[in-house]
């Protein structure tokens, strides 16, 4: 009886320490990837990205949604500000953290050769 009693109790500690851990393991590499881009300097995506300002390509983030028909503003290290206008003439603006974006996609029609 007394083993059954300490089975009911250690395995859900053991359950709750181990769905814990995996969370701090998720933060202890953002950690250590912001320390990283810290000691690197400047961030190489927000350096590509600054080709992008004042255009409007198709942003797709790691979670597999994407935006589109927004216009990039600003970039700094961390954060890109995009901008629409919708139909009925509001702007909406969103700030989205760079490390969230997984592709940058412009398309651009070629110019007629005259």
């Amino acid at each position: 009886m007394k083993m059954i009693w300490l089975v009911g109790l250690v395995l859900p500690l053991v359950f709750l320490i181990w769905s814990d851990s995996a969370g701090r393991v998720k933060r202890a590499q953002n950690r250590i990837h912001r320390l990283e881009r810290k000691m690197k300097g400047k961030s190489e995506m927000s350096e590509l990205l600054n080709e992008f300002i004042g255009k409007k390509p198709t942003i797709h983030f790691e979670n597999d949604f994407g935006l589109s028909g927004y216009e990039i503003i600003a970039v700094d290290g961390d954060w890109m500000k995009i901008r629409r206008l919708n139909r009925q003439g509001q702007v909406f603006t969103k700030t989205v953290r760079i490390d969230d974006i997984k592709s940058v996609e412009l398309r651009e029609d070629k110019e007629a050769a005259p």
